[in-house]
Order: C-alpha cells, then structure tokens, then sequence
C-alpha cells in the first residue's frame, strides 16, 4: 500500500517565494503547457485573492501540484477549486483534493482537473448593439489569442483556455462579439478577506467573498 499523501502550503511571504512559484511552473511543463498559469498571477495575484500553492509528497516524491482558487462561500464556510496536477502515476486529482480539505477542516475544496473535458455555456445578451456573454468552446480558444493581440505577450503569459468553462468556477467570464469574431474579453476570479468596507456597506453585503 503506497504511502499517504502529505501536503504543504507554500508561504508567499517566504523570500523564496517567486522561486518556488518558477519551480512550481517548470515541474507542470512551463513555457510550453497552456494548462499553467502566468508566472505575475502566481506569484502576486493568487495570494491576493485567498488563493494557495499546494505541493503534494508521497514519499520523498512530489506527487502533484495544487492551485486553490477561492470558488464561493457557502453557509459561512469557504469553498475552494483545487487545480490540481498529478506528477505521479496511480495519483488522481480527487485524490489530491481530498489531501488539501484535510489541510484545511474548515473549507470544502473542490477537485477540478484542468485536462479534462469541460462544459461551456455560451450565453448571449445584446447591449447597446454588442453582443455580450458566456464564452463558447471556440470564442474560449479565441480569446489567448486576443490577449496575446491586446496585451503584447507570448504564450508563457497567457491565461489558460479551461478557466472559462463553466466547471473552473470563475465568478465572471464574458466575451463581446462582432459577428463571428470576439473583440473584448472580460474574466474575474472570487476572492476571499481583503480591506475593511466603510460600515455602512455590512448591512446586507458579504464582504467576505469579492470580486477580483
């Protein structure tokens, strides 16, 4: 019987930290895996937002990589995305996920498996002329090309595909259309904590699961 899985999360106040994010992106195939996400958003953006680096060990082996993106909360409880990446053969990533909810007792962490095949739901609204909504499979793939266009960057900084199906859980992911071609792109991760809102905004509002 293999050995339990262990798992640690990684400190972003750690002065090692963009190292360990660099490591982190090398061992999941970077530059050359579009499933691995921008060196800037895992090194600032993701522990802005509430967001964790998870390494997995089995052993004295790394056994997968997690990414734990805030996804909702829920009767008071957080509720995480696992993006999970398995390094080693007979490791699933429920199996990863169920590791880090053991990390994490008071939080339910959701496996999601950026390899597999997802559900997109193309919504479509019109807006002043525009045509506005949820991304299809094929507007999803357009739109690393539109930030490669747009932002001047090479596929190493771009974001991947899958997070905008419905399964990754992002809070918002909208495209605007001319035809058949998409001319703008919006995308929001949830983020949990953050700045204190003035006091008259408690009443009613939860603050605790926002907008990034």
């Amino acid at each position: 019987m293999p050995p339990p899985l262990a798992c640690r999360l990684l400190n972003p106040a750690d002065p090692d930290w963009p190292d360990r994010v660099e490591t982190i992106r090398t061992l999941l195939g970077a530059p050359h895996n579009s499933d691995v996400f921008p060196s800037h958003f895992l090194r600032v953006v993701l522990p802005r937002i509430g967001g964790h680096a998870v390494l997995f060990q089995r052993g004295n082996h790394t056994a997968g990589v997690g990414l734990l993106f805030p996804r909702a909360i829920e009767a008071g409880q957080g509720v995480y995305t696992l993006r999970g990446h398995p390094l080693q053969g007979g490791v699933s990533v429920a199996e990863l996920a169920e590791a880090a909810s053991q990390m994490l007792p008071e939080s339910r962490v959701i496996p999601y498996d950026p390899a597999a095949t997802h559900t997109f739901r193309r919504t479509s609204s019109i807006v002043d002329g525009w045509d506005i909504g949820a991304p299809s499979p094929e507007e999803a793939a357009m739109i690393r090309g539109l930030q490669a266009q747009i932002w001047g960057l090479g596929a190493d900084n771009l974001y991947p595909t899958d997070i905008h199906s419905g399964d990754f859980g992002s809070v918002q992911s909208q495209v605007v259309r001319s035809g058949e071609q998409i001319v703008a792109f919006l995308f929001g991760f949830s983020k949990f904590g953050g700045r204190p809102l003035p006091p008259a905004w408690h009443e009613g509002v939860n603050s605790d699961w926002r907008l990034e």
